[in-house]
């Protein structure tokens, strides 16, 4: 996978100062190093620096060591930084995501001066970020002096990171590591996500990736290991009895948190790919056909009504419609087009509608015997949602609008 991203790359240049990321410890499954220059590669530059002390260049993958240009200190020169290209520059280690990175390069594109960004406040403030615009030569001739010389007295005043804008959180803060690392993870949450999902689900499943992040294990194989308790609870929500089909209903539940990991891990270490986003949509749709299949033989076998079986062929069809119509009119036209940008209004209403939340009322429900009514809600609802995901779609194909970024779920070749 390139590490500079297949969006329209602008003309910006980014610098990464490597000598202050060296001798932390991994955050995320990653370097700080290489998380800051993979975040960076996201938004797109024309040309990503590393500067780097003299022959000590910095030891990068193979993918990354590709595309970007180390260079040591003394050798830079002015025309190591253009004046007529925008450029963004991490001068102090920090933990960073690609929505950060994103922020500051839109910043240094647009109008307006030069910009510092850091942590803390007053005298303890400490630039992490610098933003030049072009043809700022002064601000070019300051940071080539701090890069060789070090930081001066005076210059441009570092202001707080917006909060809303991404991670750029200093490691050598009053919290230290563990507390960009607490944010970088709490960035992990999905505005998409659904209510239980985004307070307690999110919770779970990060503290899960915490653990896994760090191991050889896939964002792939945490897919297919989702299907374990789903198909699992699908089987025993089938049995008529009350306890049973509630064991069964929670470990649906589980499959619903764990299935939040494939997509963090991938995000976390951006291994984020089209098998990964395709394997995920087939994991999710067969763990759904699994369960209410599952419902409808319990209600079935309850009920023993042939108007239950007639209502599970609708949640099926219904099901099948709507993966249909997300993969073709939404997850493949991004998949081929490799992008990573945000998802627009339409795609964030259709992401809220698929919300998972349901899951909570299953074991309510099964424990106190009234699945049944969940068949004919279901029934009703998954082809009310079909039929709004077409519409949507449709709308957003005549506006432009309807397409959806690939999903951030699952690793590249498994």
């Amino acid at each position: 996978m390139s590490v500079l991203s297949t969006e329209a790359t602008t003309r910006a240049v980014a610098l990464v100062d490597a000598r202050g990321f060296a001798g932390h410890r991994r955050v995320g499954g990653l370097s700080l190093l290489e998380r800051a220059l993979r975040s960076l590669g996201r938004a797109g530059p024309e040309r990503i620096l590393v500067v780097h002390a003299e022959d000590a260049p910095p030891r990068l993958p193979a993918d990354l060591a590709e595309w970007v240009e180390p260079i040591a200190a003394a050798r830079l020169s002015a025309a190591s930084l253009p004046a007529e290209a925008p450029l963004v520059a991490l001068v102090a280690p920090a933990v960073v995501d690609p929505a950060a990175c994103a922020h500051l390069v839109g910043r240094a594109a647009g109008p307006g001066p030069a910009l510092a960004f850091g942590s803390g406040s007053g005298g303890d403030a400490r630039t992490l970020a610098l933003v030049l615009p072009a043809r700022d030569e002064a601000a070019r001739r300051a940071l080539l002096a701090r890069l060789q010389e070090g930081p001066a007295e005076g210059g441009v005043a570092p202001r707080a990171f917006p909060a809303d804008a991404g991670t750029l959180e200093s490691v050598d803060g009053p919290g230290g590591i563990r507390s960009a690392e607490k944010r970088l993870y709490g960035s992990l949450r999905r505005k998409t996500d659904g209510f239980l999902a985004f307070w307690f689900d999110r919770r779970v499943s990060a503290a899960l990736s915490r653990r896994l992040v760090d191991t050889r294990i896939t964002p792939n194989q945490v897919s297919l290991l989702t299907l374990v308790p789903a198909l699992s609870g699908a089987v025993l929500i089938a049995f008529p009895g009350r306890l049973v089909s509630a064991l069964g209903a929670l470990l649906f539940l589980a499959s619903t948190i764990l299935d939040g990991c494939d997509g963090e891990l991938a995000r976390l270490r951006f291994q984020e790919s089209p098998r990964g986003a395709r394997l995920d949509l087939l994991c999710d749709n067969v763990a759904l056909v699994a369960l209410f299949s599952g419902i409808v033989v319990h209600a079935a076998l309850e009920l023993r009504s042939g108007t239950i079986l007639l209502l599970g062929a609708a949640i099926v069809i219904g099901i099948l419609l709507a993966a249909v119509i997300e993969y073709l009119r939404i997850l493949r036209p991004r998949i081929d087009r490799r992008s990573s940008a945000p998802a627009g209004p339409r795609v964030e209403l259709y992401e809220r509608l698929a919300s998972r939340d349901f899951a909570y009322l299953l074991p309510i429900m099964a424990a106190f015997g009234v699945l049944h009514w969940f068949v004919w809600a279901t029934a009703i609802g998954v082809n009310l949602f079909w039929i709004v995901l077409a519409t949507v779609v449709a709308r957003g194909a005549a506006t432009g609008r309807g397409r959806a970024p690939v999903r951030a779920e699952g690793g590249p070749d498994g």
